[in-house]
């Protein structure tokens, strides 16, 4: 007998957006939360922990209804790090963007408990891998893209708006149209590869953060 996929929680503060952007594909956003059998508070209560099997099922179905295959890449775009709740209080105040990455690595169940990222470096480069502990049947293209985003909104907060990694890598296939890929990464955008991941250069995780204070942020977590 197969074994039901173990529960894990992520705040709903990763569906931030996600109302928004259904409305605008023509989705009613509460009957999707309630297809997927979670409480419609969860649109609101951004605090609130839910499964994230149901999360990575309700993304899927969205895109799938609204024929939009970047929708989850289009709900972490605008993200802030105060989406992050007590992790993205305590990235603000990191006195580098390694700090950062760091604090993400060693922190991030605060925020997503099925999230596992890893940093390698080798040479001059640094490679931000990012994996899901789930059920690997489980469809999860929405789920990726718009955690890479996320990864992505985080560094150029600290490198500057004009900023783009040397390299973005999916696990799946391309889509047939890639503007919002370019106009979220920039033109270096890889599919088909063994990972998702992100690839910047290791002087950049040297970059300053002039507003941190690191007493502060490590206070809230």
């Amino acid at each position: 007998m197969r074994e039901s996929p173990k529960t894990t929680l992520t705040r709903s503060a990763s569906l931030t957006h996600f109302a928004e952007i259904a409305q605008q594909c023509g989705l009613d956003p509460f009957a999707l939360v309630r297809a997927v059998g979670l409480p419609t508070r969860c649109l609101s209560d951004p605090d609130l922990k839910i499964d994230t099997h149901a999360i990575v099922r309700l993304l899927e179905m969205a895109a799938q209804e609204a024929r939009e295959p970047a929708f989850g890449l289009r709900m972490g775009e605008s993200r802030q790090l105060s989406n992050l709740g007590p992790l993205g209080l305590m990235l603000r105040d990191e006195p580098t963007l390694r700090h950062a990455l760091n604090a993400i690595v060693q922190h991030i169940r605060v925020h997503n408990e099925a999230l596992v990222i890893k940093i390698d470096e080798v040479s001059e480069q640094v490679l931000i891998r990012e994996e899901f502990a789930l059920d690997s049947s489980v469809p999860r293209r929405q789920a990726a893209e718009l955690a890479m985003a996320v990864t992505y909104r985080i560094l150029s907060m600290f490198m500057g708006a004009a900023w783009k990694p040397h390299l973005v890598c999916f696990l799946h296939s391309a889509p047939a149209r890639r503007d919002i890929h370019r106009r979220v990464f920039g033109d270096h955008v890889e599919f088909n590869h063994d990972f998702n991941g992100l690839m910047c250069s290791q002087s950049d995780l040297n970059q300053p953060n002039p507003s941190a204070d690191p007493e502060i942020g490590r206070a809230h977590v």
